[in-house]
């Protein structure tokens, strides 16, 4: 059982200022990925419409590219804010 811990990350408590921070990234990332959802899946609707479908599978990678995008910066936000807690 002691190799199990070994490999555990250590555990650190948040401040709530911090938690607080952690919730207002989410919120900001969650805003710009629901906008970038409604503008790309509007050119993907427009796209189907016209039956272009090379444009379609362009914006759909587009929009799975951004999506990807936020989520990592979403990810290294909050990195830093709990890299703040461990230097501390």
């Amino acid at each position: 059982m002691g190799r199990f811990k070994e490999n555990e990350p250590e555990k650190v408590e948040l401040t709530a200022e911090q938690k607080g921070q952690l919730h207002e990234v989410d919120k900001v990332i969650d805003s710009k990925i629901a906008e970038k959802k409604i503008i790309l899946e509007g050119r993907i609707s427009e796209a189907q419409l016209s039956g272009d479908t090379e444009k379609v599978e362009k914006v759909r990678q587009e929009l799975a590219k951004e999506l990807s995008r936020l989520e990592s910066d979403r990810e290294k936000r909050k990195e830093r804010i709990r890299g703040a807690v461990a230097e501390a």
